[in-house]
């Protein structure tokens, strides 16, 4: 569920669906988690949906990820030797 804007940009404002059952019963909640990827400070955005498998024709979990590309990776701390 969504809109378009005038100038042509996408906005997501809810789902079809709020639980994924997957081919095995189990309920699979996205926004539980899409909360769960969004702790970590890479990430910007996500989504979590369910598409079916063309040949199974199965409902398989995928999770859209965008990066926040202004986060920069820590620098690995110099080894100290033992001496």
């Amino acid at each position: 569920m969504g809109y378009v804007d005038k100038d042509g940009y996408l906005y997501i404002t809810g789902r079809k669906k709020s639980v994924i059952v997957t081919k095995g019963g189990k309920n699979i909640y996205p926004e539980e988690i899409e909360n769960l990827l969004l702790t970590s400070p890479f990430i910007k955005e996500c989504l979590v949906i369910a598409k079916n498998h063309p040949e199974t024709k199965t409902e398989i979990l995928h999770a859209i990820i965008y990066p926040d590309f202004e986060k920069k990776l820590m620098k690995k701390p110099k080894e100290k030797t033992l001496k």
